[in-house]
């Protein structure tokens, strides 16, 4: 935390200097608990917390307010070291307990704002933990705890904020790490996983370009499998249901890609993907439509029948 160094200073001399009390052993505790936190050596900072430890259990200190900020200052600084990227860390849980009751023994403006500033830092690192999870794993379960952690901690110090923009940024990420993992894998599990995530965002935007059209996509490309499995893998009984599925698919598909096409009729993948749509559809006149309209753009359609397609 960049302005860590300047806190513990603050922290140490409004101890020393703002305190109207003698003071006492434990009050000597919370102080050296401060200066070793202030060295930032991972040896002198275990001690610091074998200090504070003792300051926030006994009488003289644990109805301090000081000494639950010092304690939350001094596990962040274990937590930098050990659980930042873990979704679930009792170090963490530590430093939020600290601040909260900090908070409720009615720490003045100056203390306030360090309480703050420590817990909108937890609240990134959740952020920052949705993201490593989505990338380096794609686990979108776990992702969605983090991200719902990062809003829930960052709305105890802004409860008014909106949180809309920065929701469908994230459903956006999920469904573009599963779409990748779907053009390897073509799982019913990851698809339906991404369909949800872009329909997370049309629930708040219903107009979102991104949605409609990744959404428009994959239900054709869904249909692109079942047509490519028409061929060797379906019994003959079964033949007409997976063309009326397919149907289905590429009309869901049209509904929605039809939406960014009518808002700007100019929308290259837009235009191009209603060209394979209507291809698929076999509606002649639309494709022939579209043709033309992605040869007007400057599109190079695959000529190549559906079935062929890759």
């Amino acid at each position: 935390m960049s302005h860590t160094n300047n806190i513990v200073k603050i922290l140490l001399l409004s101890l020393l200097i703002g305190s109207a009390k003698e003071l006492s052993a434990q009050f000597e505790t919370l102080a050296r608990a401060q200066t070793l936190l202030n060295t930032k050596q991972p040896d002198k900072i275990d001690q610091a917390v074998l200090a504070i430890d003792s300051a926030i259990r006994h009488k003289d200190t644990k109805g301090d307010f000081i000494s639950w900020t010092t304690r939350a200052f001094i596990y962040y600084e274990v937590y930098k070291r050990a659980d930042r990227f873990r979704l679930n860390s009792v170090l963490r849980d530590t430093i939020i307990s600290s601040i909260r009751t900090s908070d409720k023994l009615k720490p003045d403006s100056t203390y306030q704002a360090f309480n703050q500033k420590l817990l909108v830092s937890l609240a990134q690192g959740y952020y920052n933990i949705n993201i490593k999870l989505l990338q380096d794993s794609g686990d979108s379960e776990k992702s969605l705890i983090a991200y719902n952690r990062y809003k829930n901690l960052y709305k105890e110090i802004y409860p008014k904020t909106d949180f809309r923009a920065k929701d469908i940024e994230y459903y956006l990420a999920v469904s573009t790490v599963y779409n990748d993992k779907y053009s390897k894998d073509s799982s019913e599990k990851t698809i339906s996983i991404s369909k949800k995530a872009y329909e997370k965002v049309l629930e708040i935007d219903p107009a979102n370009r991104s949605a409609n059209l990744g959404i428009g996509l994959l239900n054709y490309n869904e249909a692109t499998v079942l047509i490519r499995k028409l061929e060797y893998e379906v019994e003959l009984d079964q033949i007409e249901v997976v063309q009326d599925h397919v149907v289905k698919l590429a009309k869901e598909s049209e509904q929605y890609i039809l939406k960014v096409y009518n808002t700007n009729q100019k929308d290259a993948k837009a235009v191009e993907a209603l060209y394979y749509v209507y291809r698929m559809l076999m509606d002649k006149v639309k494709f022939e439509d579209f043709k033309k309209k992605c040869s007007e753009l400057g599109i190079v359609v695959n000529e190549e029948t559906t079935a062929q397609q890759k």
